[in-house]
């Protein structure tokens, strides 16, 4: 049973729902939180919905859906349970305090406040909250992050606002090795300079937004081109690197990154051990997911 719970890997759900009232509670809970398989969240929702308010399993659901990732559709079951003619005062507090935090409103709140905070912000919280579909692997399933700042998660995708960034500063070895393309899911709803990068040890490209356009800066020169921003729409960063390595000469590496399909720079060295994936913002409403890690 821990030898399968360890596994982070979408699929996992069907497995293990069945342990979640077991000794096994806790980490059934973190592992579908971390996984959010098809279902797991909508299960754990009923879950919260129908427990023993004097139960450890109702503290411990209450805890994780004010700091974990929720989508759009768990959201919408808290708003319709928050306006359901319930008299259950303890869980109504449960779900105020959820989704006021969810919501980021300053405590005191109401009920009717939390309804018309989710009126308002519900179109775009479903387009921050969306799905991808992976042919490679879960980047973040492997690459921790390390260090967030102003970073709200919504789903399994990351909101960065103001002053904000999120990074990855531990590759596993796997991905040290070999050629890979690192693809990039942003939505930028506002926002002025904003940076995507990958580091190695010896150096990063990175793709900024400044101006309403991507572009790829060397010090203060613009190399190759520049790719118009698409407001309120997903975009894909990718960064296509081949790995030229030899006996001698290890992680020599040839890297290429793109926006929306465009090639904004090509033959860029990006040599050393793989240090640091980054996404930075200066201002504005930027969402980041689906970032996913294909060898090739």
């Amino acid at each position: 049973m821990r030898g399968r719970l360890s596994m982070r890997v979408p699929g996992l759900f069907r497995s293990v729902r069945k342990y979640l009232h077991s000794e096994y509670e806790d980490i059934v809970v973190k592992l579908l939180f971390l996984t959010q398989d098809k279902g797991a969240l909508k299960f754990l929702f009923d879950e919260w919905r129908s427990a023993d308010l004097e139960c450890s399993l109702f503290s411990l659901l209450h805890g994780h859906f004010c700091s974990q990732g929720i989508d759009y559709d768990v959201m919408a079951e808290f708003d319709r349970f928050l306006m359901s003619r319930t008299e259950e005062e303890e869980r109504i507090q449960s779900a105020r305090i959820i989704m006021g935090k969810r919501l980021g409103l300053r405590p005191p709140f109401t009920t009717r406040e939390i309804h018309e905070k989710w009126q308002e912000e519900k179109k775009a919280w479903k387009k921050r909250s969306a799905h991808f579909v992976f042919r490679g692997a879960d980047f973040l399933s492997h690459a921790n992050i390390t260090d967030r700042i102003n970073c709200q998660k919504i789903g399994m995708n990351y909101r960065i606002l103001e002053k904000g960034y999120l990074e990855v500063g531990e590759f596993p070895d796997f991905m040290q090795k070999g050629s890979f393309i690192l693809r990039v899911r942003v939505l930028v709803i506002a926002g002025e300079g904003v940076t995507i990068g990958l580091g190695s040890e010896q150096g990063y490209w990175k793709a900024s937004l400044s101006n309403g356009e991507w572009t790829v800066k060397r010090g203060d020169k613009v190399q190759l081109a520049q790719v118009p921003v698409r407001l309120g729409q997903w975009s894909e960063i990718e960064f296509d690197i081949d790995d030229q390595s030899t006996e001698r000469i290890r992680y020599y590496r040839i890297a290429s990154l793109s926006v929306d399909g465009k090639c904004l720079m090509r033959n860029g060295s990006l040599c050393g051990r793989m240090k640091e994936f980054f996404a930075k913002i200066r201002s504005g409403d930027v969402t980041i997911g689906g970032i996913e890690y294909i060898r090739r």
